[in-house]
């Protein structure tokens, strides 16, 4: 993993580097969303269209409601209940990372983090066949890796 793009992720002594919407509240190194709106949480962070990123974030304390995250123009599942959530995303805008929270949702947000996913080896397991999206795939690793070594059933049969 690359290094860490979010500022004050874990929002210690504040919410420096993060614009705070309608709704929310900063106590105890963390965010709560504590009264009705749908304001956002955000910070802009510059992303690379076509790299892949992990996003993490732990939600506790929640009551009721959901809170999306969206980021890099990829908008992730509503999530409802307490936990450590991970996004892995290939960015397709350099838009701005996103909390937006249903009306009445009541939780605490802490321990952001987003890194870009960097070297490594490739696996694919089962088929990978030949669509639009294999296109893309090829051309992501064609352009990320620095070789064109093709290996089927654990033979080279292209380098």
């Amino acid at each position: 993993l690359g290094g860490e793009l979010i500022t004050n992720g874990s929002f210690t002594g504040g919410t420096s580097g993060w614009v705070v919407g309608t709704g929310w509240s900063y106590s105890s190194n963390a965010v709560s969303k504590t009264s009705n709106a749908t304001a956002t949480l955000t910070q802009n962070t510059t992303l690379q269209i076509g790299n892949i990123y992990v996003l993490t974030f732990t939600i506790s304390n929640w009551t009721v409601g959901t809170v999306t995250p969206s980021y890099g123009g990829v908008t992730f599942t509503a999530r409802s209940s307490n936990g450590t959530f991970t996004e892995k995303f290939v960015a397709v805008s350099t838009n701005t990372l996103s909390f937006t929270p249903s009306n009445t949702a009541r939780f605490t947000i802490d321990d952001v983090s987003t890194k870009q996913l960097s070297g490594g080896n490739l696996a694919v397991g089962g088929t990978l066949n030949r669509s639009e999206s294999f296109s893309y795939f090829k051309w992501w690793v064609f352009q990320h890796f620095n070789s064109n070594r093709v290996i089927q059933n654990n033979t080279v049969i292209h380098d």
